[in-house]
């Protein structure tokens, strides 16, 4: 369905309440909704047979000056369509209902909103920040945000007011219960235990310092003996803010930001925002480096699970696979340090094409990689995929359903590891990968039970191999031809917003541009990070296990902090 046909039936059903774009916009079309008629409708997109939106993508806030707005990016898994609805918010209060209700992903992209741009959701079942301390002043992506001149010294008070640990200042596991609607409360208390045992309930703190978190983390759980009742994560110990430094950069000065996004795959990330104003401008990347930017991306997709089969063993007490996957890694990186000058911080794709060529030594090294990974990767198989101590780890335990994962915005291995054949390489190609032939990875429910820790664990092994049949397609059909694009010094877009998607080793990776013809930067520029989004589940499914299924479940999720922060 397109988005003239979801907007006629909006129109339809609700007369009065919806209006189409303005012409003339470059990027994508959108949808504006009478703010008092927002959840009717939402609900109606979600629910309606024809539209079935059954996933939130994103929820974002763009401050327009005049006004606020709220914007939702919607998806259908079931008949793979899509629709931006917008709603206006008056700027003085802004205000909207909230969404929470119809999909449990809207909890987190609501409290950022609230957060970052300072809208209120009305209903939201514990509206409070979730990047910044509670009691920061102010919403850093108004337009009439002033940071602080003392802001070192204001944050250094505010910490050492509460002990000097930002750990201590979070707020606490339950929200106050008038502010948790029954609708959305928290899990049930555990039925009492046998009258002979006596026990205690705690709430342990596992990080942020802890090495199983995989970065600044921390997990509240509350447990009952070994038994964990309810995990909550806490985030915004790496924050930095960037949606906010590419609204006061130009176009090009954003790219070495995105290396630092999911720093385990700089070539996908950069790769994203690319296309995002290559739309918007309508810039041609010539097939040479389209090429290239695939073989990369892809290369970095094996690099970055490499890391997550390691560490994901380290989770659970296996230290030897750690080294077997930085051994192939290594030759990843020796290949990305030739290519780019860097081994974690490429800054290779560029608006228009990429940075630099490859060269015969260079092409030789990835065929080297290619013709000795696929005895390796079954080396990883024998020494964990199947060993029967993993597998009673990882098995039956962390079970995702689909619905569930659809309903948390869940994208990426997490979702494909339900059973989803939802890959963006393949429902809706970019680049060139209409033109390559591989296979969705799956999970194979291992044990009878589909979505649980090892399923997710073995898309991504999946994947390597499926990788590597792209990139040698890749290199087997590299085109003669320039690189890049010759594009502006000082590069300004038409006036319109553009959402492009691409699918990263943790997920959907997406970046959303609100571009104003007279400026050399974004008006907006929005990041749907997976890791973020795969994260906010984690409540649901980390409770009434082990405390040792917590460690499971969380390097399942393949989580990096950097992308979760921003």
């Amino acid at each position: 369905m397109q988005s003239k046909e979801i907007y006629a039936a909006l129109a339809q059903a609700f007369p009065g309440a919806v209006e189409p774009s303005p012409e003339g916009l470059a990027g994508d079309p959108f949808v504006c909704v009478a703010p008092g008629r927002l959840h009717e409708i939402m609900a109606y997109l979600k629910n309606g047979p024809d539209l079935a939106m059954d996933q939130l993508t994103m929820i974002s806030g763009v401050d327009r000056g005049e006004w606020i707005e709220s914007v939702y990016h919607l998806y259908s898994q079931r008949r793979h369509h899509c629709a931006t609805i917008k709603v206006k918010l008056d700027r003085e209060a802004p205000e909207a209902d909230s969404v929470c209700d119809l999909w449990g992903a809207a909890d987190w992209h609501e409290r950022e909103a609230y957060d970052m741009m300072g809208i209120r959701y009305r209903g939201h079942p514990n509206l409070r920040r979730i990047l910044l301390p509670e009691d920061w002043e102010g919403h850093p992506l108004r337009q009439d945000y002033e940071q602080p001149q003392e802001y070192h010294g204001i944050q250094n008070d505010w910490l050492q007011e509460r002990g000097a640990t930002r750990a201590i200042a979070s707020p606490t596991l339950r929200p106050a219960p008038e502010t948790v609607p029954e609708r959305t409360a928290m899990a049930a208390e555990p039925a009492k235990a046998p009258a002979e045992l006596e026990t205690e309930e705690l709430l342990v703190n596992m990080g942020p310092q802890h090495p199983s978190t995989h970065g600044v983390l921390r997990l509240v759980i509350r447990t009952d003996g070994e038994y964990v009742r309810e995990t909550w994560p806490h985030i915004g110990y790496l924050h930095r803010c960037f949606e906010r430094i590419a609204q006061e950069v130009t176009y090009a000065q954003v790219v070495p930001y995105t290396d630092r996004l999911d720093y385990l795959s700089s070539m996908n990330n950069a790769q994203a925002y690319c296309m995002a104003v290559e739309r918007l401008g309508g810039i041609e990347v010539p097939p040479r480096a389209e090429h290239l930017r695939v073989i990369f991306s892809e290369l970095n997709r094996i690099g970055s699970h490499l890391l997550a089969f390691g560490t994901y063993g380290l989770d659970l007490g296996a230290f030897t696979p750690f080294i077997y996957g930085f051994r192939e890694r290594e030759l990843l990186l020796d290949i990305f340090e030739k290519v780019s000058g860097g081994r974690l911080l490429y800054h290779y794709p560029r608006i228009g094409g990429v940075a630099r060529d490859i060269t015969a030594e260079i092409a030789k090294d990835i065929t080297d990689f290619l013709r000795i990974f696929p005895a390796k990767w079954d080396e990883y198989n024998t020494l964990l995929s199947f060993n029967k101590i993993f597998i009673e780890r990882t098995a039956n335990v962390g079970v995702i359903p689909a619905e569930l994962a659809v309903r948390y915005g869940l994208t990426g291995p997490c979702l494909r590891g339900s059973g989803a054949p939802y890959d963006i390489r393949k429902v809706h190609p970019y680049s060139i990968y209409d033109q390559l032939d591989f296979k969705i990875a799956l999970g194979e429910g291992l044990q009878g039970t589909l979505g649980d820790s090892w399923d997710r664990y073995w898309v991504r092994m999946v994947e390597m191999m499926e990788s590597l049949k792209i990139v040698q397609q890749c290199l087997d059909g590299l085109p003669e031809g320039p690189i890049q694009t010759k594009i502006s010094r000082v590069l300004r877009l038409p006036d319109g917003e553009a959402y492009t998607r691409v699918e990263n080793p943790r997920g959907e990776l997406g970046f959303y541009i609100v571009s104003d013809k007279k400026k050399t930067g974004a008006v907006r520029c929005r990041v749907r990070a997976p890791s973020f989004c795969n994260l906010s589940v984690t409540h649901e499914v980390a409770k009434d296990c082990l405390v040792a299924d917590v460690l499971a479940i969380v390097g399942s999720i393949d989580i990096v902090l950097g992308e979760v922060d921003r």
